[in-house]
């Protein structure tokens, strides 16, 4: 959901859901994943993976239970 939030003449514009709690539970677990020889992690799951062009070339860094989520998500490093 995207619109504004809150009480009136106090509006945030702001999105919410499920799939803005996985990305936010992603950014988060980018901190904790060894980044390798990178200074940045970014990590997608397999969803996003799906919609990837040729041109990315993701790695599979294994499967993880992220918080409220009921199972595992296939989590791929860019």
């Amino acid at each position: 959901t995207i619109g504004n939030i809150g009480a009136p003449g106090r509006f945030n514009y702001t999105i919410i859901g499920d799939t803005v709690n996985i990305g936010q539970r992603l950014e988060q677990l980018g901190k904790d994943v060894p980044a390798h020889d990178r200074e940045t992690t970014i990590l997608i799951s397999a969803d996003t993976k799906k919609n990837l062009t040729s041109m990315f070339n993701p790695i599979i860094v294994g499967n993880y239970q992220l918080q409220g989520r009921a199972s595992n998500i296939e989590v791929y490093r860019l």
